[in-house]
């Protein structure tokens, strides 16, 4: 799935706003189906196993690394709306918006990284947790910006955008 920056690719089809909304739907669609198994492992017996099986660890570690899975669970979809959003911005070209976005995104995740570790937060929350701050905030302001200044653009021959041709462009 390209790390779901598939995302900005999808935008491609996004040139009405049926098909803006189809491609969105499945881009949310793609991360969940990445996110299911991931949350799987994350949340059952088995998983701890297939860690411990995969990475020739102890059942300690395994949970551990299961409860690192979990907390990033969100993030594929938070990260694949955000590739979405960062796209359809690139196409109605409003890049200053997506390189402003992007720089405060990055500020946003390495303050509450250098805040958390300062307060010598456990690891998981710091690396996870400041991310999703940061994802969210994007995410959120993206929205924004992109009901504020993004139009769709017109061209006919993507109007009706289906699941098999957006699973042909995978």
């Amino acid at each position: 799935f390209r790390g779901l920056g598939d995302g900005y690719n999808r935008t491609v089809y996004a040139h009405s706003p049926e098909a803006n909304q189809q491609s969105q739907r499945f881009v949310a669609f793609a991360a969940v189906a990445i996110m299911c198994p991931l949350a799987f492992i994350a949340v059952t017996h088995s998983g701890a196993w297939l860690i411990e099986w995969a990475f020739g660890i102890q059942r300690d570690l395994a949970q551990q690394v299961q409860s690192y899975v979990l907390w990033m669970c969100p993030l594929i979809l938070l990260n694949a709306q955000r590739h979405y959003l960062s796209g359809l911005l690139i196409q109605a070209q409003l890049t200053g918006w997506v390189t402003t976005l992007n720089f405060c995104y990055l500020g946003i995740s390495d303050a509450a990284f250098l805040t958390g570790f300062s307060w010598q937060l456990p690891a998981r929350d710091v690396l996870v947790g400041a991310e999703l701050l940061g994802v969210s905030v994007f995410v959120a302001t993206f929205s924004g910006v992109r009901a504020k200044y993004y139009q769709t653009p017109t061209l006919p021959e993507h109007a009706a955008v289906t699941y098999r041709e957006s699973l042909g462009f995978l």
